[in-house]
């Protein structure tokens, strides 16, 4: 399911829900538009995850805490607790910058959640 933050209060309470993606972004960015169909395109598959779509223009406050310096720019949590992105080819990391083809992904959510 893809949720759009609406206000900064809310984050804690949705991340500490399951497993989800926060998926930092802009309007105005080609890049995240991109992985915003993506994420469309894939939603049903991963049901159990929730897409959280964080504007960066909107909620510069909480971009500032994550230090996002570029987009798109994903976090990925678990039950409350930000978890390492597992890439195949890269290995792990904090977070996933930039955009990916879709079964690339695909791939990084099943790594990730399922280790």
């Amino acid at each position: 399911m893809i949720k759009t933050l609406e206000n900064d209060a809310d984050f804690q309470s949705i991340v500490a829900q399951g497993k989800v993606v926060v998926d930092f972004n802009a309007t105005w960015c080609g890049p995240c538009r991109m992985m915003g169909r993506i994420i469309e395109n894939i939603q049903d598959d991963y049901a159990d995850v929730t897409f959280l779509s964080v504007d960066v223009d909107q909620h510069p406050q909480l971009a500032n805490t994550f230090r996002i310096t570029s987009i798109p720019c994903m976090y990925f949590f678990k039950d409350g607790k930000q978890i390492q992105v597992d890439t195949p080819d890269d290995g792990k990391a904090d977070y996933l910058l930039g955009a990916r083809p879709e079964d690339d992904f695909r791939d990084i959510l099943d790594h990730s959640f399922n280790a």
